[in-house]
């Protein structure tokens, strides 16, 4: 996705009319000339802009060659598990505890000590508290009122007043007073714009609609043009004078946004994980709570019955419950394919919400079970419940229970992060649990909306950047570009732990073991497979069962009650392989390198409808085309490849 961005970036520069005409990614990393980008982020949660900056950059290098390296300044977050995560995963020089008290000159660590709070930062990406502007709040509260929401932004402005870095790039929900922002910002000699953007234009298939504000610094002098030693020619704005941004960039950024975006060509499959895969098992067993050989307790759940049974009413439904088959006191059988664990620690609204909404797509014609729909059940019946488009993730929130039909069970944590653009496969997520990546993700901004807005931020005020008034770096460290500590180093520690323990072992590429008798190995083989969803890759159930009639495998206690119905379910007396032992034997007996020969015995095998027949190749490569000689083989070859598209030599003469 960023290599895309990048690459269409870079394709608009030269584009005459584009808004970022004559602004080149690879001409600012050459000016920058290995001067850091100093980026600081207040409450944004997964650090998403970092991670976009990172993505945006390696992009860069891998296209061109060359490098803008990124400096984290600071970080600021109040949540303890979010406050671990980041320190985790990017160990900023400065982590602050609380955005309110960013505007003084020191302030609380989330360790407990007092730091003087950085300035001198070219890019702040804050993303203030929503929680008094969102339509779900019923007490909603204004920017003035003192709420959290007012707090963290007044917190974030007074730092902005006091350090005036050159960019600041804020996030927030479509309810929050934007036009009273843009006018606090403009007292702060900061000219300022909003853009409604959406999720599911910029590369990922997730409705969020959200709103960036862009403010640039209208006092900032000319520093590009003071470090290059001149203005370019047709540019405003010679060395140390200000007034070089305004509206006009603003009008440009905008404009950016929207030559840049790329409605997403990849479905919601793309971005889940296998069914079997081993965090995909662990968050089922982190979401299920309970033993999955007991039944659900009795729930009340008289509060929402009566709106279910008005929706059934009013919508024709009818009272049937076709997907779960639930009754009261904890009976509940979904299909076979379902997270039946997962089912079973839900409550009589949610299971009843599955039936309404199977029901509304049966009236239509659809089979929920066959489509890639998600369904957020954490909403009441009479709610929008379901996406508008299969393959379409509606809008993830921290406690949405985003259930996928043709799964028959939810969205785990590593999968919400991803639909937010997360490069999860990079990050250390070793203690979140699936309730604390859904929060973080339900928090986070889309990483590939923020990168294209500090891209387009970047292009567009480089001449007000502070990174031009530092000293340009010596060759080796201009030579590193991403993500840097505040030190300018972006080394790993070389040594491996442990390494001194380790013992030298001879490399048997021929294997340590005989394959021994292949049906002796194809038996364990096949007791090695999977029989039950609920095994995933690595466990065998002891309770496994299989339908006489259909050859039906399923775990008793992992697919207690579950549709279709099957009869004369008999048990599986085969012995069983665990797939890990058997992972070990194979790859024990088989050598490293395998050799295959006696394949062109089934030359006389191929139809006579195939690409090149057998007389199609004996007359390609006869002495008469120039196959007699080694010295003719180029030529045989060329003739064979223009020959097989279906041109000949005298088509090509004429095209010539």
């Amino acid at each position: 996705m960023f290599d895309d961005m990048v690459t269409r970036t870079e394709a608009q520069q030269a584009c005459k009319g584009a808004a970022l005409e004559g602004r080149s990614l690879e001409g600012l990393a050459r000016e920058l000339a290995g001067r850091p980008l100093r980026v600081a982020t207040m409450c944004s949660g997964t650090e998403s802009p970092l991670l976009a900056l990172d993505m945006i950059c390696g992009a860069l290098k891998a296209q061109s060659g060359q490098s803008i390296a990124v400096e984290h300044v600071f970080s600021c977050e109040i949540e303890p598990f979010k406050q671990a995560y980041i320190e985790r995963n990017f160990a900023p020089p400065l982590l602050f505890r609380d955005i309110r008290e960013l505007g003084d000159e020191e302030a609380t660590t989330a360790y407990g000590a007092t730091r003087p709070v950085p300035g001198e930062v070219d890019v702040l990406i804050a993303g203030t508290s929503c929680v008094d502007y969102s339509t779900m709040n019923n007490k909603q509260k204004k920017i003035d009122e003192k709420g959290e929401s007012g707090q963290t932004f007044w917190g974030m402005l007074a730092w902005v007043k006091r350090t005036r870095p050159s960019i600041v790039v804020q996030e927030n929900v479509c309810s929050a007073p934007w036009e009273e922002m843009v006018g606090y910002y403009a007292k702060e000699g900061y000219a300022a714009t909003f853009l409604r953007v959406d999720t599911k234009n910029h590369y990922i298939p997730h409705t969020r609609t959200r709103i960036y504000l862009l403010a640039l610094d209208t006092h900032a002098p000319n520093r590009r043009a003071a470090a290059l030693g001149d203005a370019p020619m047709g540019e405003a704005g010679g060395a140390g004078e200000s007034g070089v941004v305004g509206e006009e960039e603003l009008a440009r950024w905008e404009a950016a946004i929207s030559e840049l975006s790329c409605p997403a060509s990849s479905s919601l499959e793309a971005f889940l994980l296998p069914t079997d895969d081993p965090r995909v098992h662990t968050a089922r067993e982190d979401l299920s709570h309970i033993d999955p050989t007991k039944q659900r307790g009795v729930v009340d759940w008289g509060r929402c019955e009566t709106r279910h049974q008005r929706a059934r009413t009013d919508e024709e439904l009818g009272a049937k419950r076709p997907l779960t088959q639930w009754v009261s006191q904890g009976h509940c059988a979904g299909p076979d394919f379902a997270w039946h664990d997962w089912f079973k620690s839900q409550v009589e609204r949610v299971v009843d919400l599955c039936d309404i909404n199977y029901l509304r797509l049966a009236r239509e014609g659809q089979d929920a079970n066959y489509k890639t729909l998600v369904w957020n059940l954490s909403q009441n019946v009479d709610r929008s419940t379901a996406s508008s488009r299969p393959g379409v993730c509606p809008c993830l929130t921290p406690n949405m229970v985003p259930y996928v039909t043709n799964r028959g069970g939810p969205i785990v944590g590593p999968e919400v992060l991803a639909l937010q653009g997360i490069p999860v496969d990079d990050l250390l997520l070793t203690r979140e649990n699936n309730d604390q990546m859904a929060d973080l993700a339900g928090n986070a901004m889309s990483s590939t909306i923020v990168g294209t807005c500090i891209l387009a931020a970047l292009l567009l005020s480089r001449d007000t950047l502070r990174a031009f008034d530092a000293p340009k770096p010596d060759a080796a460290a201009a030579g590193a570009g991403g993500l840097v500590t505040s030190t300018g180093s972006s080394e790993t520690q070389a040594d491996v732990a442990g390494g001194l323990a380790m013992a030298e072992k001879p490399l048997a590429l021929l294997g340590e073991g005989g394959v021994g008798p292949l049906a002796q190995l194809l038996a364990e083989a096949a007791g090695s497979a999977r029989m039950c969803a609920s095994e995933g890759r690595t466990r065998v159930a002891s309770d496994i069962v299989r339908c006489a009639k259909c050859g039906t495998t399923k775990s008793k206690s992992g697919c207690p009650e579950s549709w279709p119905e099957h009869v004369d379910m008999a048990p599986v007396t085969e012995p069983r392989t665990p797939p890990r032992e058997f992972e070990a034997k194979l790859a024990a007996a088989l050598p490293m390198v395998v050799t295959l020969g006696g394949l062109g015995c089934a030359d006389g095998m191929r139809p006579a409808g195939a690409l090149l027949p057998a007389g199609i190749e004996a007359k390609l490569l006869s002495p008469t085309r120039g196959g007699g000689g080694d010295e003719d083989g180029e030529e045989t070859r060329r003739w064979s490849a223009r020959n097989a598209a279906g041109y000949d030599d005298e088509d090509e003469d004429e095209s010539v």
